[in-house]
């Protein structure tokens, strides 16, 4: 019995990193916190929805995860799309902040290339959705919710609810 339920739980992780190294995941909406579309600055027609699916203390760090799904109107459809290709016209490295304890909380590391944030190339079609995360510093006991800031060119998603 302990075998086949350890084979269902490889199958299962099996499937999910299939899954996402696909580049292109499937989300419901009633899994995001918050959304809002970024319009493109320098081209316009082209956008970003970005959702956040997650804000969540795990002991020490922050867990931040993002659903992201370009919708280039200047770019084919069927092109590939990396993070990196959205940085920094959308937004590089999302910051946290505590509007009550006037705290900033910036990407631990943070070069791209370590395990504290997406690798820069992570993909999607035109149109497809990828998830991006990123790990900061936990917040102090009691901070319930924070802003988080993916560009000074774009408004904050506001009181976003913190997991514990």
């Amino acid at each position: 019995m302990i075998a086949l339920h350890r084979f269902a739980v490889t199958l299962a992780a099996a499937l999910a990193l299939t899954a996402c190294a696909s580049g292109v995941e499937t989300f419901q909406t009633d899994e995001f916190l918050v959304e809002q579309t970024l319009r493109g600055i320098d081209r316009p027609g082209d956008s970003v929805e970005v959702a956040i699916t997650a804000l969540r203390v795990e002991g020490q760090v922050l867990r931040l995860e993002l659903a992201i799904t370009p919708l280039f109107a200047t770019t084919s459809e069927d092109l590939e799309l990396r993070l990196e290709d959205l940085e920094p016209r959308y937004f590089d490295q999302p910051v946290l902040v505590d509007r009550v304890n006037l705290q900033r909380y910036e990407v631990v590391g943070g070069d791209g290339s370590d395990p504290y944030q997406s690798p820069r190339e992570t993909k999607t079609d035109n149109g497809g959705t990828m998830r991006a995360y990123y790990y900061y510093a936990a917040p102090q006991e009691g901070v319930d919710v924070l802003d988080v800031v993916l560009s000074d060119a774009y408004p904050a998603f506001t009181d976003v609810p913190v997991g514990r």
